[in-house]
């Protein structure tokens, strides 16, 4: 599993407990038009229990902490 998604999730949680909210995201920015990476993306949510929708669709909520997180990959070109 790559390192930056789990560092970049965790931070998410981190930065909610510390501004005192319910709920975090963390999307993933792509410029890449062949989704490069994604395949990453849906192993981490595999991973930590979500299942991988698709690009430009957020993952269900999930419970981490008292944070309600979600996860999305956004790819946006052009």
């Amino acid at each position: 599993l790559r390192y930056q998604l789990l560092h970049r999730t965790a931070s998410a949680v981190i930065e909610a407990q510390r501004y005192r909210t319910q709920a975090a995201m963390m999307i993933v920015q792509s410029w890449s038009p062949s989704l490069h990476g994604f395949d990453d993306y849906s192993a981490f949510l595999d991973a930590i229990g979500l299942q991988p929708e698709g690009a430009g669709i957020l993952s269900a909520a999930l419970q981490v902490d008292g944070v309600s997180l979600r996860l999305g990959w956004s790819n946006e070109v052009g």
